[in-house]
C-alpha cells in the first residue's frame, strides 16, 4: 500500500468517513457538531461554487480535510471554515499538507481569515506556527460561553493573484 500523503478535491464517496472521525473530536462535540450535521455541510460545500473542500488521502483512504470559503473572511478574503485530521494521524503534518495547499491555490491576493476557538491550545499554535497572526476575539460566537480567536495570514508580498 502506498503512504504517501495526496491532497486532492473531495468527492462525494470521502464525506461519510470525514464526518465520522469529526464528529469524535471532543472540541467538536463541545460546539454540538454531529456526524449528521458535518454530512450536510461538506455535501453543500461539493456543490457551492464559492467553497473550496480539500482532502488529504493515505493509502486511499481519507485521513484530512479543508472546508474553504473562497470569500469568506468580509467578502475578500479566503475563510477557513473547517480542518478536520482524522486522530488516528494527528501529529503526522496532514493538517501541515492541507494548509500549505489551500495556502497556494487560495491564499492570493487577500490573505486568509479563520477562527480557532481560545481554549484549543494545540491548534492556536499550529495555526500560530504557520505564521497566522491572531487579529481579535469574538465571544459567545459559535457556541455561547466560547471565545473565538480570529487569526489572519496575508498573502506572501508581491504575490501574485
Amino acid at each position: 500500500m502506498n503512504d504517501a500523503l495526496v491532497i486532492r478535491p473531495a468527492v462525494e464517496g470521502d464525506v461519510e468517513a470525514m464526518a465520522a472521525w469529526t464528529a469524535r473530536v471532543p472540541l467538536f462535540a463541545e460546539h454540538g457538531i454531529t456526524a449528521a450535521g458535518v454530512e450536510r455541510q461538506l455535501r453543500t460545500a461539493l456543490t457551492d461554487a464559492g467553497a473550496s473542500l480539500l482532502v488529504a488521502e493515505r493509502g486511499g483512504v481519507p485521513v484530512g480535510f479543508a472546508h474553504f470559503l473562497r470569500q469568506g473572511g468580509f467578502g475578500r478574503s479566503g475563510y477557513l471554515k473547517l480542518l478536520s485530521v482524522d486522530g488516528a494521524v494527528r501529529s503526522q503534518g496532514v493538517g501541515r499538507a492541507l494548509m500549505a495547499a489551500l495556502e497556494e491555490a487560495y491564499g492570493r491576493p487577500n490573505g486568509l481569515f479563520l477562527l480557532c476557538t481560545h481554549a484549543n491550545a494545540d491548534a492556536r499554535r499550529f495555526y500560530e506556527g504557520l505564521g497566522y497572526a491572531q487579529v481579535g476575539e469574538v465571544p459567545d460566537y459559535l457556541t455561547p460561553g466560547l471565545r473565538e480567536v480570529i487569526y489572519f495570514k496575508p498573502a506572501p508580498k508581491g504575490a501574485a493573484p
